[in-house]
């Protein structure tokens, strides 16, 4: 290239450069017109003043994005539109596009947008002076004069974490004489996530983050879900549910009648949630992530009853009589295997019967026992020793009665999720 300069001359490179110059400058300017006219443009099309604007109502922070849900947008036209009456407002969305509608529910795909403008939904308010036109991404306003101000236009939302910029624009023919824009939902820090949802507004969340803390004694932060995926929530037993990021949450399926036991007595900031078969994919209780969604797959403990291994049948599988077993344990949701409780196993060690296929009435306290403390297992939580009134964890004990129903935060190592 430098030889190719010096061929060319000092004279013929100045030239070039100065052509160059020009042609950038003229492409700039007609960017420019078609993107905004100048007040002068605007006055020497109206004909008068060249304040014409359009404006949308930001949402308030008290409004969060549902599935299924619509969204009423107010837009403003303000100046003199006497000279302009067919003019045509336009609006555009750039949506997200993530799978499902929250973390571990939907059928939708990335092909379909979280949020949309659907020509049903707009009303005219105006005696037929709105002709509204367009679907999905971009829709536009006609009007019939130049009496219409002040009109609504709606977006359907169809994700919990759905996000967009909106865009309005309003056009005489080719020309545009006014530009705004929002966000949906109101987004006035750009995180993507509503500012109105655990007072982000203030907190200013960084959606990838995963940090909870505690409890006391504890070296394991977060809990395997980000801000942005506790924020667009989850299906829990039929009803969705937005989690709270300063939480740790475990997520338990279990066949038990008693649920997840005494695991219900884990230390604050633990928060233990009960959830249905099909709240989970494999485990998986994140699995939507699809879209641009960051992070990795966070499982639930799944505890089931076996009430056919007779006791002969336990001891000869452990080598010991055995009342719960959690593969891989002690470690985090993600490493152990379905947790297992020995019903008969459990009858056997109840007064005042001790046998495997009586139930006694103690039976469902037993139970809630062996269901904390391999619940416990599946948060690395290792066996303690001491005092068996002490911690649910306690294992030298004859008895399952025996047992405490506390989590003390101070173990032989420490709780884990992720």
């Amino acid at each position: 290239m430098i030889l190719s300069f010096q061929r060319l001359g000092l004279g013929k490179i100045l030239f070039v450069v100065l052509a160059i110059g020009f042609l950038v400058t003229a492409l700039w300017g007609i960017s420019q017109s078609k993107i905004l006219l100048s007040k002068e443009q605007m006055r020497e099309i109206t004909g008068g003043s060249p304040n014409l604007n359009i404006t949308l109502t930001s949402l308030g922070t008290n409004w969060l994005p549902t599935y299924n849900s619509t969204v009423n947008i107010t837009v403003n036209i303000t100046g003199d539109r006497s000279y302009l009456p067919d003019c045509v407002a336009k609006f555009y969305l750039i949506p997200t596009a993530y799978e499902g509608y929250c973390m571990n529910a939907g059928n939708q795909t990335t092909d379909e947008p979280d949020l949309e403008f659907l020509p049903d939904d707009q009303q005219d308010d105006h005696s037929g002076k709105i002709t509204w036109d367009g679907k999905n991404q971009m829709i536009e306003a006609r009007f019939a004069d130049s009496t219409v101000t002040t009109f609504v236009v709606k977006v359907k939302c169809h994700d919990y974490g759905a996000y967009s910029p909106l865009y309005a624009r309003l056009y005489y023919g080719n020309s545009m004489l006014s530009e705004t824009s929002i966000t949906v939902p109101r987004d006035d820090n750009g995180n993507e996530i509503a500012d109105g949802w655990m007072n982000d507004g203030q907190i200013n969340y960084t959606a990838s983050d995963d940090n909870e803390t505690g409890p006391s004694g504890n070296n394991h932060n977060g809990d395997g879900f980000s801000v942005y995926e506790e924020y667009r929530g989850f299906r829990v037993k039929g009803n969705h549910i937005r989690t709270d990021p300063s939480e740790k949450d475990l997520f338990v399926y279990s066949n038990c009648e008693e649920g997840y036991g005494y695991a219900s007595n884990l230390p604050s900031p633990f928060k233990v949630r009960l959830i249905n078969w099909g709240d989970m994919e494999n485990r998986v209780m994140n699995p939507k992530r699809s879209g641009g969604i960051s992070g990795s797959n966070q499982l639930a403990l799944k505890v089931l009853k076996n009430d056919i291994a007779t006791c002969k049948e336990i001891e000869k599988a452990y080598g010991m009589l055995c009342f719960g077993y959690t593969p891989n344990s002690p470690g985090t949701p993600n490493q152990v295997g379905d947790i297992t409780i020995y019903y008969k196993a459990i009858r056997y060690n109840t007064d005042p019967n001790n046998d495997e296929n009586t139930t006694d009435s103690d039976d469902p306290k037993a139970r809630k026992r062996i269901i904390g403390h391999e619940i416990g297992h599946g948060v690395n939580l290792e066996e303690t020793f001491g005092n068996p009134a002490y911690d649910i964890m306690t294992c030298n004990y004859t008895k399952i009665m025996q047992m405490g129903t506390t989590y003390n935060s101070v173990h032989t190592s420490d709780y884990k999720l992720r």
